[in-house]
């Protein structure tokens, strides 16, 4: 998870939700896919793999679920891009949305206070200091052994080009934090970047002791 800074609500959307009977299932969906997508970095809102502007790649999730919120069915800030989490394969290894159901989550990724207790483990896995944060993770399956094994590939990358910059003598502070700035304001985002970014910002930390 990454925090998510909600963007201008799509033309469309403004103009959809004045017409007459209006509901979320008659909207035009690609243009408010778009621009998820445009503030998300291309990643899945949850789990942070990489989604594309297709219906068969991304998911309109609504954060609130509509079976409990109808009134935010058409709330642009209600609304996240999702992965499809397995949906059509094994329940088992369902994720995001797609094992969320209509379960209401306390974790919310447009809110940097949450955002800031997400933490991850060398292993994959990731975590929250926050337990009732904790509980939305195990909602979401976020620690599913596919999305534990992505993670810790990602993380091996980058730990193989830190390898190689120490190597070269390049693995300054300086270098290190502009690699961080890199992955950070990197568009499209790099897939799983939530655990890169926290392993940087714990190698930095070191290094200004």
């Amino acid at each position: 998870m990454l925090y998510i800074r909600k963007g201008q609500v799509p033309q469309e959307l403004i103009e959809d939700r004045v017409t007459p009977g209006s509901d979320f299932d008659g909207l035009r969906k690609e243009p408010i896919r778009h621009a998820l997508l445009e503030e998300q970095g291309y990643l899945c809102a949850y789990c942070m793999c990489r989604i594309e502007d297709t219906y068969q790649s991304t998911k309109i999730e609504h954060y609130k679920p509509r079976s409990c919120y109808p009134a935010l069915q058409m709330d642009y800030g209600n609304m996240l891009a999702v992965c499809h989490g397995g949906e059509g394969g094994d329940p088992a290894h369902y994720t995001c949305d797609t094992k969320k159901g209509d379960k209401e989550l306390r974790i919310n990724p447009q809110e940097p206070s949450h955002m800031k207790t997400i933490r991850y483990y060398d292993d994959g896995r990731i975590d929250s200091t926050n337990d009732d944060f904790r509980q939305d993770i195990k909602i979401l399956n976020l620690n599913d052994t596919g999305l534990i094994g992505k993670r810790v590939s990602a993380l091996n990358a980058l730990k193989q080009k830190l390898y190689e910059m120490f190597k070269e003598r390049t693995a300054t502070q300086r270098s290190m934090e502009k690699l961080l700035q890199q992955i950070e304001m990197q568009m499209p985002k790099r897939p799983f970047c939530g655990i890169l970014i926290w392993y940087l910002q714990k190698r930095l930390a070191v290094t200004r002791m």
